[in-house]
């Protein structure tokens, strides 16, 4: 749904509600049997049973002129003035505007094509060797991404990697655009990216780049990292099943506790840290301005730790939080500053837990991601645009939620969306 209005089929029929400006819902009474409908921005596309397509609405861009030559469709998708197919041969066409960012112009040697979507300005396909994207790029949502085998969020910067590759794109020097990664990296193993660095673990052993700082000095002898996390001046990792951490020591963020024995899922925040301790605890330590670094004991399957809170102001006493999900719910505890320690009622079967500038957000067994605190953050979750989610990422202002086909992310710096 784009501009006030929807469509639906059952299998019969079609219908359409809302905005009917330029007859966007007036269904066509000719229809054959419907398998897929899709809207966009003021027109609406249906795909057959028969493998064509009748597309009606506004037309002022092209947007309703399907082209003859597309083959037998499978699926369809639209963006705000335009429509793109996927046929049997794997073949993808696409039709109306093409002036704002070349979305209608198919890559020529695009081909083996297994899934179709489309954004505002903007596709990528799905084809057997990875994600091909092209369009709008202006936070470089069209960029080519390859079977992410895992990601971390930045402010302004995503990161992520696939088998013998890392990634990088997003903001830097204020404008949108590929990011460069340090030559030599190979067969990433963990990433963990913070405000203005970043850092993996390879076989090359451990590769930081980013703003000049502290932050980029590891120690030299880290050995087996399972886990990195990075924050805006310093940066934790578990080597050897041992939490480590370098960087600036503001407010005793390196000052590890020596009687962690199990740590699993590292959680760094501006000021202050936290991770799990075993199937019980959960252990905070570094700022504690609003006890946001005091630790939580008799936990029932604990599935994720999160310190948040103090952005953009590094060494704010105003805020700071941490938050903890396990069997029984979610449990935060620190500054109750913009509602962040009001958890929404009937929370329950979380999996994933991020905690961010005056706001948290959880993921449900369902695939649901909630969010509470600030309600200019708590909103960002309204325009992620992605259900199904199979695991949620975020720093400070913003938030990055992934299922099995697109990473979608939003907050502050703007939106971005990665079909994959």
């Amino acid at each position: 749904m784009f501009d006030y209005h929807a469509c639906g089929h059952d299998g019969t029929n079609v219908a359409c509600w809302g905005n009917n400006t330029v007859s966007q819902t007036d269904v066509p009474g000719d229809l054959g049997t419907p398998v897929q409908v899709v809207v966009g921005g003021l027109h609406t596309c249906v795909l057959q049973d028969d493998q064509q397509v009748t597309c009606w609405g506004d037309n002022s861009r092209g947007q309703t002129n399907v082209p003859s030559d597309l083959g037998n469709v499978v699926s369809l998708d639209s963006g705000y003035y335009h429509t793109c197919s996927l046929n049997n041969l794997g073949k993808v066409n696409c039709w109306g505007d093409n002036s704002i960012a070349g979305q209608v112009d198919v890559p020529s040697d695009l081909s083996d094509v297994t899934k179709l979507h489309s954004g505002i300005h903007n596709n990528c396909a799905e084809t057997t060797f990875g994600a091909v994207c092209w369009g709008k790029n202006d936070y470089g949502q069209s960029s080519i991404w390859y079977d992410l085998v895992d990601y971390d969020v930045g402010d302004d910067h995503v990161c992520g990697f696939n088998k013998d590759k890392v990634m990088c794109f997003g903001k830097e020097h204020n404008e949108p655009e590929l990011l460069n990664v340090p030559s030599g990296v190979s067969g990433p193993k963990a990433i963990g990216v913070g405000r203005f660095h970043s850092c993996v673990w390879a076989d090359t052993g451990m590769h930081c780049w980013g703003r000049e700082g502290e932050h980029l000095i590891f120690p030299a002898d880290l050995t087996d990292v399972t886990e990195i996390d990075a924050s805006t001046s310093h940066t934790c990792a578990i080597d050897n099943g041992a939490v480590v951490c370098w960087g600036s020591n503001t407010n005793g963020v390196l000052n590890v506790p020596t009687n962690i024995l199990q740590p699993h899922k590292l959680n760094t925040g501006t000021n202050h840290n936290c991770v799990l301790d075993g199937e019980t605890t959960a252990r905070c330590w570094g700022a504690n301005y609003r006890n946001q670094s005091s630790d939580r004991y008799n936990l029932t399957n604990p599935v994720g730790v999160a310190a948040g809170g103090s952005f953009p102001y590094p060494h704010s006493e105003d805020d700071g939080h941490s938050c903890v999900a396990d069997d029984y719910g979610v449990d935060c505890w620190g500054s109750s500053s913009n509602g962040v320690l009001s958890i929404p009622f009937g929370l329950t079967n979380v999996v994933d837990l991020h905690a961010g500038w005056r706001a948290t957000c959880a993921l449900e067994a369902n695939g649901e991601v909630t969010c509470w605190g600030d309600s200019i953050n708590e909103n960002i979750v309204d325009t992620l645009n992605i259900g199904n989610v199979t695991k949620i990422e975020g720093y400070n202002g913003g938030i990055c939620a992934e299922n099995r086909r697109k990473l979608s992310c939003s907050g502050l710096g703007g939106a971005l969306l990665i079909n994959r």
